[in-house]
């Protein structure tokens, strides 16, 4: 692993950030660290990327580790502008980004994101995938990629808007917050992202959390060791260990009691958790995707979703629309809903009538009940 070459290079006046950093990857790769403290030119003076720009040519890294202050977006987008025909990914590590910030930088070709505090669970597994990425494969999409986006259908510009997301998430190792209203196809977005990236050969794994008896949900997603209750005669591995390399999808993760949310959080900070009756801990490498139709952030205020666990899935977030805004797909999905009954179960083609498909325009589509309400 050592003869990949990995550039460090950082704004932090304090050398804190970079310091850090660089103590976790040096046992794995071959380190170049080049510190630019200069008070006028802390990521915002044009020398700053000028011999940002020089250093990547000049050392032609595998990879390159950004250690920024907050808010740069139009200079980081004109940087990597410049450098694209290098083909050097590019993580940025930063305090805080703004959510709309961050998908912007990973269209203008950012690789992925770190937020602090700095964890090695959270950094080594991104590096490594990032290296380890075949470029060819990667300009070309994948059957099962193919066959989950096939899934998404419509034409309506909000929907569209979203669906064109889906490749740019995938890229990185973000979690991601899905909401919208039940139907409204929060699973094959999730599904889309997983098949589109690294990870499509490993299991995708989709629980919903509101199905789940609240005194088994620890046991569900943690698994237990033989003998941790009464009717634990065998070990059981979680959801968490059967998604390792892959994803896993939450569902209704408002749902969650607060003990289990908590562990959650564990696992979401430095990818370890502890199986209930076991003495040690243990790692899996997951991507989550969480999902909910409730407002999350309003569900913080009630108390329903502690705030950290929030903060810590929101770092990407898609809001799908319901099919009531989205009138023009209407006749697409009832075309591909026909059709795919019509094959399931061997019955002769039909086509739908003028009569029901306008019964289907001009039914209004009720907003559905919350399980809280």
């Amino acid at each position: 692993m050592k003869s990949h070459r990995v550039l460090i290079f950082s704004s932090d006046r304090q050398g804190i950030v970079s310091a850090a950093l660089q103590q976790i990857l040096e046992p794995h790769f071959s380190l170049l660290v080049q510190h630019h403290s200069e008070a006028d030119n802390s990521g915002k003076g044009s020398s700053f990327w000028a011999l940002l720009q020089r250093c990547l040519q000049q050392v032609n890294p595998d990879l390159a580790f950004l250690v920024l202050p907050s808010g740069h977006l139009t200079e980081m987008k004109e940087f990597l502008a410049s450098v694209a025909k290098l083909n050097v990914p590019v993580i940025v590590v930063t305090e805080t980004c703004a959510a709309q910030e961050m998908f912007e930088l990973l269209e203008a070709g950012t690789a992925d994101f770190i937020i602090l505090p700095l964890e090695d669970a959270n950094i080594l597994p991104r590096a490594w995938r990032l290296l380890k990425r075949n470029k060819t494969t990667q300009e070309s999409t994948p059957a099962p990629a193919r066959e989950g986006l096939s899934q998404l259908i419509g034409k309506n510009p909000s929907f569209v808007a979203q669906v064109e997301k889906i490749q740019t998430i995938a890229d990185c190792e973000a979690n991601v917050l899905i909401t919208g209203e039940t139907g409204t196809g929060k699973e094959l977005y999730a599904r889309g992202i997983h098949y589109c990236s690294a990870r499509a050969g490993r299991p995708f794994m989709p629980v919903n959390c509101g199905a789940i008896p609240i005194e088994l949900v620890e046991n569900e997603l943690f698994g237990h060791e033989r003998g941790a209750f009464t009717s634990a005669a065998s070990l059981q591995t979680g959801l968490i260990a059967e998604a390792n390399g892959g994803t896993l999808f939450l569902d209704e993760i408002d749902c969650l009691p607060t003990m289990a949310q908590v562990k959650l959080l564990r696992f979401l900070q430095d990818k370890e958790y502890r199986p209930l009756g076991s003495a040690r801990t243990r790692q899996a490498n997951v991507r989550i995707i969480a999902a909910s139709n409730l407002d999350l952030a309003e569900a913080v205020g009630n108390g329903r979703v502690r705030q950290d666990l929030f903060y810590r899935l929101n770092v990407i977030s898609l809001a799908l629309p319901p099919l009531r805004e989205r009138p023009e797909d209407i006749p697409l999905l009832a075309s591909h809903f026909l059709d795919k009954y019509l094959t399931q179960f061997n019955r002769r083609t039909i086509a739908l009538s003028p009569e029901a498909l306008n019964a289907l325009m001009v039914y209004r589509w009720p907003v559905p009940r919350s399980r809280y309400d």
